[in-house]
């Protein structure tokens, strides 16, 4: 909703895979080492955009360096509206936590009036538009056999290719068409006093690579309870539970590579399986593996629930002079396992490897505002006095094995 529309803001997904965050940059890149991410702020109260826990590695093969922000457990339906805060305007507010910009999130609140009830549901089908062409097996052949002859190579050590009647896409093998749907429901309501505002989601994204996708739940509750004039009191709750699953996201080259980047280089003249129903390996490439080998023998799970609850109340000992409490609370309770089969070549090495990981960060907030707002004909004075307390509090557990005697065991 925002990229295009807020000027000096870029905006952009950090990968393809599903669910993954979106990358928001105000006003550029200030930092080389540090951290470039604005501060969020969800209905009054900044939060957490810190990872629970790290992601597991064993051989270089990473199980998924993109970390989400706090914007992956909203539900887009529940979101009102985002501003931007930027420059001088940020810091006055937020001191150094706001010097990368800050992002303001107000959800949808209730109205005066009847019960309102939507439902909205969609549904979808993902398919890669684009694939890079590779060599054919004939086209392989050629070339290998024609760098091996040019080059007067020692054909002990260099083998040339014969006899191989295989062409293997492989990049088809690891691709597919994949489904996206999502559900809403809201209730909204209340006369002129109190109004509410209750919706729960559900979104379900499968990726167009094998062993990936994406699912998530929501559920919100916004309460508010006011006399004009004289009090405002109020609620907002939504709590999330997601589950990814991963592929090995390895930015190394060979064997610390992705399944993606092994089938852009693999030998197609090999088939992908052999006759005994065993992933088949082409002398020519190790260490790198069979990529369908790596796309299934080589993965991660990840579940986060996250929750973010505020309560505010304000009186108005005049028209003008008003005092404002709130607390809140930012919970974020992440599990991650990963694991690599004894059939790939990393796995094997090993015997097959487990790495689970459990994290908790927590971000607790106490506030207390005092607001003066008066107007004299065409001059009008306000002012702010205010206290804040914030505490954040992180643990984190780390358990890994390898030589498994079944590699049915897994991680489970």
């Amino acid at each position: 909703a925002l990229q295009g529309r807020a000027p000096g803001v870029q905006i952009y997904q950090k990968s393809g895979e599903p669910g993954a965050a979106m990358s928001v940059q105000i006003r550029g890149i200030s930092s080389i080492t540090g951290n470039n991410n604005p501060l969020y702020v969800i209905d009054g109260m900044p939060v957490n955009d810190q990872a629970a826990i790290g992601a597991a590695s064993a051989g270089g093969a990473t199980s998924n360096p993109n970390v989400r922000t706090p914007m992956n457990a909203l539900n887009p339906s529940d979101i009102a509206s985002i501003e931007i805060l930027k420059d001088a305007s940020a810091t006055a507010i937020y001191g150094s936590r706001g010097a990368n910009g800050v992002v303001l999130v107000t959800t949808k609140k209730g109205k005066a009036g009847k019960l309102s009830v939507n439902y909205n549901a969609t549904f979808g089908q993902q398919e890669v538009a684009n694939t890079q062409r590779f060599m054919t097996g004939e086209e392989y052949t050629s070339a290998i056999n024609g760098i091996i002859a040019e080059g007067n190579l020692n054909t002990s050590n260099y083998i040339p290719v014969t006899g191989k009647n295989y062409d293997t896409n492989w990049q088809g093998l690891l691709l597919k068409n994949a489904g996206i749907q999502s559900h809403d429901l809201s209730l909204s309501g209340g006369d002129d006093k109190t109004k509410y505002f209750i919706s729960a989601g559900y979104f379900d994204q499968d990726g167009v690579m094998l062993n990936s996708g994406t699912t998530r739940y929501n559920a919100r509750v916004n309460l508010e309870n006011s006399v004009a004039s004289k009090y405002s009191v109020g609620i907002n709750f939504t709590t999330s539970y997601i589950k990814d699953n991963y592929n090995a996201n390895g930015t190394g080259i060979n064997d610390n590579a992705s399944a993606l980047y092994m089938a852009q280089n693999y030998d197609p003249t090999e088939a992908a399986m052999t006759a005994e129903g065993t992933y088949n390996r082409s002398v020519l490439m190790a260490p790198m593996d069979n990529p369908l080998a790596v796309i299934n023998g080589q993965y991660s799970t990840g579940n986060t629930y996250r929750t973010f609850a505020n309560m505010y109340a304000e009186y108005f000992f005049i028209p003008s002079l008003s005092a404002k409490a709130r607390i809140g609370a930012d919970l974020n309770n992440s599990q991650r396992s990963f694991w690599i089969d004894p059939s790939t070549l990393t796995g094997a090495s090993y015997k097959g490897y487990a790495d689970v990981r459990d994290g908790k960060r927590g971000s607790y907030l106490l506030e207390g505002t005092l607001n003066y707002n008066k107007t004299f004909g065409q001059h009008r004075i306000s002012a702010v006095a205010g206290y804040t307390y914030e505490r954040l509090t992180s643990s984190s557990l780390v358990a890994n094995a390898r030589s498994f005697p079944l590699p049915d065991l897994s991680y489970y």
